[in-house]
């Protein structure tokens, strides 16, 4: 029985890990452009012209333009994490608030949160600590060195809990073979789709990879090791996708990347 149940077991994680790698793509690139599209979209009603790349929005004025306003420095630099923090708070709404949850929606669900959340507390930490982009805004707050630390250890400590988060949905939704390989399944449908889904994105943005953007896809792991040590919640049911998912999530998470590059590499502009 023993032999009889490890094949089994070796293709419920195979299955699990090529649909979390498919949705981690397809998340990725769906908050990317939500978030992108918003930041434009404030630009753009304060006549700033801006271009929406895959490594983020480019601004077609100076600095020190007198078009960036107070409130227009703000509205544009808090545009994306903002629009991030409503995706995510959805996202959980959406999962929590249906009765027959099945087991695509959790996936999609949880990847949905962890991206959007990540861009908007990882992008947050990222900001503060490299001087850029939010920083600007602190400084137009007058928060001192205090304040930013403080700021910077509260989104770490935030993206740690909705991790917890996660974990524990994935655990209790995600069936008896999750909770009886609890490690084996963290590492399956965390820990390996983080890191090839970014090797992907950043093998895709070009040769020119800054600090940024290690720094942001580098603080979802805040977000991803409290799956190891989390307490296994009860056991709630979810119902099992149909077979073919399997074949068309992949499929679809190659033409999300495929769209994706060749839209944001020509750019996006209003």
């Amino acid at each position: 029985m023993e032999e009889k149940g490890k094949p089994d077991k070796r293709k419920e994680f195979l299955i699990t890990g090529i649909l979390s790698l498919s949705l981690f793509l397809i998340t990725y690139f769906a908050v990317i452009f939500l978030t992108g599209l918003s930041e434009l979209y404030i630009a753009y009603d304060f006549d700033i012209p801006a271009t929406l790349y895959l490594k983020g929005a480019v601004f077609h004025i100076q600095d020190n333009d007198p078009r960036w306003t107070r409130d227009a420095l703000t509205s544009v630099l808090l545009a994306t994490p903002v629009s991030s923090f409503v995706l995510s708070m959805g996202a959980v709404f959406v999962f929590i608030a249906r009765r027959n949850k099945t087991q695509l929606m959790l996936y999609t669900s949880i990847w949905l949160l962890l991206q959007s959340f990540n861009m908007t507390f990882g992008l947050i930490s990222e900001n503060l600590i490299t001087q850029t982009g939010l920083a600007r805004v602190a400084e137009l707050q007058g928060l001192g060195q205090g304040a930013l630390i403080v700021t910077v250890g509260l989104a770490f400590y935030l993206m740690f809990q909705f991790g917890a988060f996660t974990a524990r949905l994935l655990l209790a939704h995600g069936g008896p073979t999750f909770r009886k390989h609890r490690y084996l399944a963290v590492v399956i449908f965390f820990i390996l789709p983080w890191l090839i889904g970014n090797t992907i994105v950043l093998i895709i943005s070009g040769p020119h990879i800054g600090l940024k953007d290690w720094l942001v896809k580098t603080m979802m792991l805040v977000m991803l090791l409290p799956a190891f040590f989390v307490r296994i919640p009860n056991e709630e049911p979810t119902s099992k996708s149909p077979s073919h998912v399997i074949v068309v999530l992949p499929l679809l998470s190659i033409v999300a990347v495929w769209l994706s590059t060749i839209v944001l590499r020509q750019g996006i502009s209003f």
